[in-house]
């Protein structure tokens, strides 16, 4: 509000510098253009109000997760970005998430699945397919 407050202020001095008398219509607009930069500042100030919970719930799960940095007070979107790239990494993490867990299990067994399939399929050992499928094989059950 401040710079737009100072331009009508300075053209208010200005005229009154000149020695004319404003107008009733110049009086009229510079009071609206007043009025609407004290309306959208008094509206900001809101905003900036009702976001602070957001703020302070984001900040928090931060600190929970051992996160938060000096920049993460002025800089909503790196706090946001770096809590949301932590959570994936936590979502797709076996040691932590049951759902990616799962997830590896059922890719191990659909594996080892398929590769018992080729095994007893294959009769020939077309060039070192049967070879390379008991390597993979024993990879998989063993981690």
């Amino acid at each position: 509000m401040g710079r737009h407050l100072d331009l009508v202020l300075t053209e208010m001095r200005r005229q009154d510098a000149r020695g004319v008398p404003p107008s009733g219509t110049q009086c009229t607009e510079w009071a609206s253009r007043i009025e609407a930069l004290v309306h959208a500042d008094r509206q900001r100030h809101e905003e900036i109000v009702e976001l602070r919970p957001w703020k302070a719930v984001i900040i928090e799960a931060l600190v929970v997760d051992w996160l938060l940095l000096p920049e993460h007070e002025t800089d909503p979107k790196r706090a946001l970005m770096d809590l949301v790239t932590w959570e994936i990494h936590c979502a797709l993490d076996p040691a932590i998430s049951i759902e990616a867990r799962t997830l590896r299990d059922t890719f191990r067994e659909d594996c080892l699945w398929l590769l018992d399939l080729v095994l007893s399929e294959v009769s020939l050992d077309v060039a070192g397919l049967r070879e390379r499928c008991h390597a993979i094989r024993e990879k998989l059950t063993a981690s």
